[in-house]
């Protein structure tokens, strides 16, 4: 696979911001809102600005949604999220919700897949075993959330034998695609071992 570079990532995120593409807008309004820091070295490229980070979300939102109707999957996704949860001034609308899902499905989109599996884990719609195989199809099409619902499909959730080993893969693949909740949890099983080791 490719060799993740998220400072080159970057540099094309600022490189299509400045074209004012929306998408690009709005994932610039994510960095600002909890800051990155490119190479680990504990400076942050893009400052913690939660203020600018909702300014440039908010400047993003029309274009994203004119992007969903034409069928962009990452604009689908975050369409999706925002009528589930009654954000940027759409109101909770489930249907519509549903509609935007299906449409990222049906263009094997993998955060829309991941999403739908968690709609179906959350309101019980399909068996835990069913709602983890959704997971796996989003995992092996890239999406980190994915990997983070399998991973815990391993480990707590059920629908697949308990194996923190597995699930252990998981974190770390779905931290290698981006997924912060995956670098996180990755970050504390190897915090864990090391307290272990320590005693």
């Amino acid at each position: 696979g490719m060799e993740r570079n998220k400072a080159k990532a970057l540099a094309l995120y600022k490189k299509a911001y400045a074209a004012g593409d929306a998408m690009a807008v709005y994932h610039m309004g994510l960095f600002y809102e909890t800051g990155l820091d490119v190479d680990n070295d504990g400076i942050l490229e893009i400052p913690r600005d939660r203020a600018q980070g909702a300014v440039l979300k908010a400047k993003a939102v029309k274009g994203v949604e004119k992007l969903a109707k034409k069928g962009d999957g990452d604009a689908l996704y975050f369409m999706a999220t925002f009528y589930k949860e009654g954000r940027h001034g759409f109101k909770k609308d489930y249907k519509e919700f549903e509609k935007l899902v299906k449409k990222g499905v049906d263009k094997k989109y993998p955060r829309s897949i991941a999403l739908h599996g968690a709609d179906d884990f959350q309101y019980e719609k399909k068996s835990n075993s069913e709602a983890c195989d959704i997971f796996q199809t989003a995992a092996a099409l890239g999406s980190g959330e994915g990997a983070v619902s399998l991973a815990q499909c391993y480990e707590s959730i059920g629908g697949r034998s308990e194996n923190r080993q597995i699930a252990r893969h998981w974190f770390e693949y779905g931290a290698s695609k981006g997924s912060t909740t995956a670098m996180l949890i990755a970050g504390e099983q190897y915090l864990e071992e090391t307290d272990g080791k320590a005693k």
